[in-house]
């Protein structure tokens, strides 16, 4: 028995509730058009599909690029192509509708529905793709515990062996010296130059076990900030005279200035002279005998700027994007031929941010290169506002 043969369609109630339950509650998608295509009406279903309303827009606009041609509705009508709408729905992901059409004095009427098989396929395929995301999560979540732990004793070995190694290295200093010292009418100039460059070679090794301690202080999250003011002036004065004795050695000039009237500054002062000091230890290590370096300080829309400027060989800018990265592989080489592990710019980018500023690098091979850092007008001493500490990534320096 058919609905025909029950003549519901005759029956004023059923036509009103299938009318109603078509246009607000099914999942039917209905669109009425004029005979030009233009949307007259569009059901709930259709509306939410689109996201808006799209009564009064051509129904072109609502398919996807390509799939509109002048004849289409002819064709719907017909039978002539394969009835089928493509729409780009809310989630801005396609969607295949098919459809039947009737055309009507008034114009068309279209009817559309959504493959059921392909929609339960595509949720099989969702519901099996969050499974397999939730695992690799949890695998995820297990290697950083991992890493971190790892982290954790690499930082451990790297504070232990570093203050291992100063005790022995102390005594080859001390000793070294002594001998100098008591022995100075009795060396030759050759064993002189053998033991000045044992000290040399000691100072270096000094340098890197106290790099070495920086780093695992401050991957362990203990980096502690004591700001107090200090003057620019005052700060080059300082940086000068821990720099001055390396310059000579190599004849090298270095000068410093400022553009415009440089503030007062709230920094840890040590800290940020540890920066400034390893920037301009480098700049005499990469130039040339009898070069120049330049310091400048500005007050700019960005900060307060610091930088180092030498005339040397400059680096490459695929290395430049790794200069501050933790054992990345790049070295640079120094004047002398040996290469630096630049343990000193990972450090001074940790200090900085710890101040809430940033480094950088402008860099020409064979023409010098301009190390600096910006702090944000937070440090300076007029305004007195407390340092906020910003501990290093978890697993990096």
């Amino acid at each position: 028995m058919t609905i025909k043969n029950l003549h519901l369609h005759d029956d004023p109630w059923f036509v009103e509730k299938t009318l109603d339950y078509i246009l607000h509650k099914s999942q039917v998608f209905l669109l009425i058009l004029s005979p030009s295509g233009e949307i007259r009406y569009a059901n709930t279903y259709a509306r939410t599909l689109l996201t808006q309303d799209p009564t009064g827009v051509h129904i072109r606009e609502i398919l996807l690029s390509g799939s509109w041609n002048d004849s289409l509705l002819a064709d719907w009508t017909s039978g002539d192509v394969t009835p089928i709408m493509n729409i780009r729905t809310h989630d801005d992901l396609p969607r295949t509708l098919y459809i039947t059409v009737y055309p009507t004095d008034a114009g068309y009427l279209i009817f559309g529905h959504s493959d059921s098989e392909e929609l339960h396929r595509l949720s099989k395929e969702v519901l099996g793709l969050n499974r397999e995301l939730g695992i690799l999560t949890r695998e995820l979540q297990v290697r950083n515990r991992e890493l971190a732990e790892l982290n954790r004793m690499k930082n451990q070995f790297l504070g232990m062996a570093a203050h291992d190694l100063r005790s022995p290295l102390s005594l080859i200093l001390n000793y070294t010296e002594f001998l100098m010292e008591d022995l100075q009418d009795n060396l030759s100039d050759e064993h002189r130059e053998f033991l000045q460059t044992i000290i040399t070679s000691a100072l270096d090794m000094k340098q890197v076990i106290a790099d070495f301690l920086d780093v695992s202080i401050i991957e362990s999250g203990h980096l502690m900030l004591n700001p107090g003011p200090i003057s620019f002036e005052t700060l080059m004065q300082e940086l000068l005279r821990k720099t001055g004795l390396s310059a000579e050695r190599r004849s090298i000039r270095i000068t410093w200035k400022t553009e415009g009237e440089m503030p007062t500054l709230y920094v840890d002062v040590g800290k940020i002279g540890q920066v400034l000091a390893n920037l301009v230890h480098n700049a005499i290590e990469y130039s040339p005998d009898q070069g120049e370096i330049e310091i400048l300080g500005q007050r700019t829309d960005t900060g307060i700027v610091f930088m180092v400027q030498d005339h040397g060989s400059g680096i490459s800018k695929e290395k430049q994007d790794k200069l501050f990265s933790e054992f990345s592989g790049t070295s640079m080489k120094k004047k002398n031929g040996e290469r630096s592990i630049g343990l000193g710019l990972i450090i001074s980018r940790k200090i900085v941010e710890a101040h809430g500023g940033s480094m950088f690098v402008e860099s020409t091979p064979d023409v010098g290169s301009k190390f600096g850092f910006i702090l944000p007008d937070s440090v300076i001493w007029s305004e007195n506002k407390d340092i906020q500490i910003q501990q290093p990534d978890s697993g990096k320096v």
